[in-house]
């Protein structure tokens, strides 16, 4: 694993590393399409269909993914396992944006952070 060093609005990017070729909007590789084709008819490409976007978008999309993954697994945990790591992280939560998903589970409406999980 590396990180993304330089973003350049495209949205196929490339490992530093391995070469390898990724979607900016999923983090999938795309080892048997032409990345471009994957980047325009991404599930998640926030730029109606387009290569190109803004690190707006980019930081939107990261964020969206980034909540899909902890509902995902906060769903694989069990209802009172759930609620403790939320409880036990809640201000982490809350910091990272993720009021939403407090709210799922101890019912507390958190004003500061109200921010949809974009699908």
């Amino acid at each position: 694993r590396m990180p993304f060093l330089d973003f350049d609005a495209c949205f196929k990017i490339t490992c530093g590393n391995c070469g390898l070729h990724f979607c900016a909007w999923c983090i999938q590789p795309c080892e048997t399409e032409d990345p471009h084709d994957h980047v325009r008819r991404c599930r998640y490409n926030l730029a109606n269909g387009n290569v190109f976007s803004t690190l707006e978008l980019y930081e939107n999309s990261n964020f969206g993914r980034r909540s899909r993954q902890l509902v995902m697994y906060l769903g694989r945990q069990g209802k009172d396992t759930a609620k403790g790591i939320v409880a036990k992280f809640r201000d982490d939560f809350t910091r990272l944006g993720f009021g939403n998903i407090i709210q799922q589970y101890d019912g507390h409406k958190d004003n500061e952070v109200n921010q949809e999980i974009k699908e």
